[in-house]
């Protein structure tokens, strides 16, 4: 397969991230080196950091563009892949205008901020027939696809319970900036770190929500910095997630998938596999392939190496989840159900 051209759509430090990884993965591997590259910002703070990447590794300076509609309306453009990384709430329009100039997407987290605008989104993946793969960390380690493959192997007998948290003090981190805009940013640390937390557990639970009791406090910010979620699956599993934004400097989590016959333990981005299916012997490591990263494996899910292992599909789930959460939330607490 010809070297992807992409386009980068908000250059901070997500895709400043990703462009670390793709520059390497160029520079290491022929097969996978870049074509042409073009950057899209409106900040020239942030159009400058990401040509420093470029300069500093030898290579050609990407094409800038200040909007994507200037990009899209460049009859030169000339680009097939589109890394999304902008606020949360751009994130629908943007995706569905690439779908719609026939460019595939590789979208981060969350998808979108509502099921509506999954539901949309969805809906022009599939008239356009382009490729949308949505940048979770869990869902795209194999920990967690390995994870997946046990649980519907009955590897652990049916599922009755899974227990979720993530914490950080992503309060003192990101207050002022974007994330804490409601506008924006769709939510707050529940929306933003606790998004892989939703994700990861709306995979391992592979049925969708069918009850959902919430409870957010925002402290002292416009947007959510604790939560507290208790939830049944359509199978009939009990969730609950927890998510503390209010801490030390850390970011950690912790998953654990119950079953009638072992447990599975992991975190919300991957970070490990653990299974006990003996209450004599503790839990052992889980060997999975090694892990590739998300950049690699877009490109393997576009040669067809792959199946897409983090689809719009999930990302609906998980926007039903947020939209149930937040309605509960707005009722102290109360129990909602899907309204579709």
């Amino acid at each position: 397969m010809s070297a992807p051209t992409v386009m980068v759509v908000g250059v901070g430090g997500m895709a400043r991230h990703h462009l670390d990884t793709m520059i390497e993965l160029s520079r290491l591997d022929a097969d996978r080196a870049l074509g042409k590259v073009v950057l899209v910002d409106p900040l020239p703070s942030s159009i400058e950091a990401g040509l420093a990447k470029f300069e500093a590794a030898g290579l050609p300076a990407p094409s800038v563009y200040t909007s994507l509609d200037e990009a899209l309306a460049d009859p030169e453009l000339g680009v097939d892949l589109a890394l999304i990384a902008t606020p949360h709430n751009l994130h629908h329009r943007l995706a569905v205008a690439c779908l719609e100039a026939g460019i595939d997407v590789w979208l981060e987290k969350p998808m979108v901020c509502t099921e509506a605008e999954a539901l949309d989104l969805i809906r022009v993946r599939d008239e356009t027939g382009r490729l949308l793969v949505i940048s979770f960390n869990g869902s795209l380690s194999p920990q967690v696809r390995k994870a997946r493959e046990l649980i519907d192997a009955g590897a652990i007998g049916t599922v009755t319970g899974i227990h979720a948290s993530v914490w950080q003090g992503w309060k003192a981190e990101q207050t002022g900036t974007w994330r804490t805009d409601p506008e924006q940013s769709g939510g707050g640390f529940m929306f933003d770190t606790g998004a892989h937390m939703l994700n990861t557990v709306s995979d391992l639970a592979g049925a969708d929500f069918t009850k959902v009791s919430a409870w957010l406090d925002e402290t002292d910010l416009p947007v959510d910095v604790l939560g507290s979620i208790s939830a049944r699956t359509a199978t009939g599993a009990m969730v609950t997630l927890a998510g503390c934004g209010d801490t030390i400097t850390v970011c950690e989590s912790d998953v654990k998938v119950f079953g009638t016959k072992g447990i599975l333990t992991t975190g919300v981005w991957g970070e490990r596999l653990l299974l006990q299916t003996d209450p004599r012997v503790p839990a052992e490591e889980v060997e999975v392939p090694r892990a590739v990263g998300p950049w690699q494996t877009v490109l393997e899910v576009r040669e067809g190496v792959i199946d897409n292992p983090s689809p719009a599909e999930l990302g609906l789930r998980m926007s039903r989840l947020w939209d149930m959460v937040k309605a509960s939330a707005a009722r102290g607490g109360a129990p909602v159900e899907p309204t579709r």
